[in-house]
């Protein structure tokens, strides 16, 4: 025999909506932080990828420049693009000769800036001089 419970049970209580709204806010918070993460993250690798490809052109325009006209005082002019992605960015520049070889100079080029706190990017290069061959 059934028993004769003729209440049924409909819809859902308070609690189970409290309960509810509370991991459904809980969501909500996880994925706007989430988002924020995402977006500082975005801008960092943006930077990141921005200085080192002002590195990579300044390298590049310095090979291509006649060997003697890459001096410190060359070096000391080299700045940024103004369209540059570079939050507070700056560029360093440096030519040094290398000892014990004449014909050859090492340059330096370094991109820094700012987001929360202070990175940079490096690269080197070594041009040789490319007058005529010594036998």
């Amino acid at each position: 025999m059934k028993p004769l419970n003729k209440t049924r049970r409909r819809g859902i209580t308070s609690a189970e909506m409290v309960v509810a709204f509370g991991l459904f806010a809980i969501a909500v918070a996880m994925a706007g932080q989430l988002a924020g993460f995402v977006q500082v993250e975005r801008t960092r690798t943006a930077a990141r990828q921005d200085a080192v490809e002002q590195c990579a052109n300044l390298l590049e325009r310095a090979r291509s420049m006649p060997w003697k006209e890459l001096t410190p005082e060359w070096a000391a002019g080299q700045k940024l693009p103004s369209e540059h992605l570079l939050p507070k960015g700056t560029l360093k520049v440096q030519v040094t000769p290398v000892k014990d070889e004449p014909r050859l100079k090492k340059l330096k080029a370094t991109a820094t800036w700012t987001i929360e706190r202070e990175t940079e990017a490096t690269m080197s290069a070594w041009i040789r001089d490319r007058g005529e061959v010594e036998k």
